[in-house]
């Protein structure tokens, strides 16, 4: 099960299959042709628990990376307690050798997540990625099939 991978100076990581769309261009659609986003790699047979992600990270050199990114087939943010619980444990472990931590997101964890999570990003997560994807609400909905409907957009 592969829970951490590198990428172009980056450790990626990988928490959950999870997801609130059914994107018409995910890679989980068999898109994944020449790049490193395939199912056998990166499609999780069971999410990992707290333990097993940390032991993850902890048999990395993790100062050496340009930046950590919390991502994967699924949405990450299905996972933001473990999330952060990590990113604790690692500022706790690392300190100020820790690099920047990022999260690829479809910008839902509100939604997922049942409150503002925003607050609990401060002081954790560095930089958010949030996938648009269209300008407006029914083409995103035509495109991202979110379960939430328009309500996702």
């Amino acid at each position: 099960m592969t829970i951490t991978y590198e990428y172009e100076g980056a450790l990626y990581v990988n928490l959950t299959n999870k997801c609130n769309c059914n994107c018409d261009f995910c890679l989980r659609h068999g898109k994944a042709q020449g790049s490193i986003y395939t199912q056998d790699s990166l499609w999780l047979e069971r999410e990992p628990t707290r333990q097993e992600a940390m032991d993850s990270f902890l048999s990395r050199d993790i100062p050496s990376y340009r930046e950590i990114v919390f991502c994967g087939y699924g949405e990450p943010t299905y996972r933001l307690d473990d999330i952060l619980w990590l990113v604790d444990q690692l500022k706790e472990h690392f300190g100020d050798q820790l690099p920047p931590v990022r999260i690829n997101t479809n910008g839902h964890a509100n939604l997922i997540n049942g409150r503002d999570v925003c607050p609990e990003l401060k002081g954790r997560i560095d930089t958010l990625s949030i996938s648009l994807n269209a300008n407006n609400a029914a083409d995103y909905v035509a495109l991202c099939h979110p379960i939430q409907g328009e309500a996702a957009y």
